[in-house]
């Protein structure tokens, strides 16, 4: 049944998407699992196990991408015409120098004022020598979390930026939420993928992310990204499949949008 589900995902991606231009770009905050998304969405579109963006292990500190970095597959791939960029993500700000992305930063991220390989600022928000660079403003953005960080209580900080961070995305930009690391907070699913429209527990930390994000549930996406595994398995493929596909979607909404006005 995955099989079939994976497959017909595959072909409508290819015949909506597969000559449209679109940007995507991943927020979140540092371990929500962006890098590892882009490299799971880019393994399935390859077709084979990828890594074209750093993943930070638990045993390495630090925030993570430094660069803004955009990612384009090649013309046999399934996303050949989709840019996705993944940025520095936010912290709990125990010290300054951890801070992640300044508010600065990520603003300019998503109005497109920010160049390929901008070095992210840690620190201070004073920065300067940003320039419109239009080609680079994201038609949706993926909201990364992990959904051990959407179980923490609704005062933490994390909690707060988390819910701060509908004021950036400008109005002209789409927006989902994807969830990872679902099989760490549910036994179901991390013993069978499938489980993941199923289990209570997950459904419960959708719910938890449209009040924390003011996003309704159908924009709202569990998945289990690729991490160890050496091959791809289409149980795991669909989810992620679904979620970009919703992204795709959206996205498309708003260029259309923009080239009307």
């Amino acid at each position: 049944m995955a099989a079939k589900t994976e497959s017909y995902l595959r072909k409508k991606i290819k015949s909506d998407f597969g000559k449209v231009r679109l940007n995507l770009c991943l927020v979140g905050h540092t371990g929500a699992g962006k890098s590892a998304f882009i490299n799971s969405i880019v393994s399935i579109s390859k077709g084979h196990i990828s890594d074209v963006s750093s993943v930070k292990t638990e045993d390495i500190g630090g925030v993570g991408t430094m660069k803004l970095l955009r990612i384009q597959g090649n013309t046999t791939d399934l996303l050949n015409q989709v840019y996705v960029f993944d940025t520095m993500g936010f912290t709990l700000a125990k010290s300054p120098e951890d801070n992640g992305i300044t508010d600065k930063d990520l603003k300019a991220v998503l109005e497109g004022e920010v160049e390929i390989n901008h070095k992210f600022s840690s620190v201070g928000s004073e920065r300067t020598g940003y320039h419109n660079r239009q080609e680079n403003k994201p038609h949706c953005v993926i909201i990364v979390v992990s959904a051990e960080a959407l179980q923490l209580h609704d005062d933490s900080v994390l909690t707060r930026k988390m819910r701060n961070l509908h004021r950036f995305i400008p109005s002209d930009v789409s927006r989902i939420v994807v969830i990872t690391c679902c099989d760490k907070i549910s036994e179901s699913v991390h013993q069978n993928v499938n489980e993941i429209y199923k289990s209570k527990k997950i459904y419960s930390i959708v719910q938890k992310a449209t009040k924390t994000f003011g996003t309704p549930e159908n924009m709202v996406f569990p998945i289990v990204n690729y991490y160890k595994e050496l091959s791809l398995n289409p149980e795991k493929n669909v989810p992620i499949l679904y979620a970009l596909l919703f992204a795709l979607t959206f996205a498309a909404d708003r260029q259309e949008l923009r080239t009307q006005t």
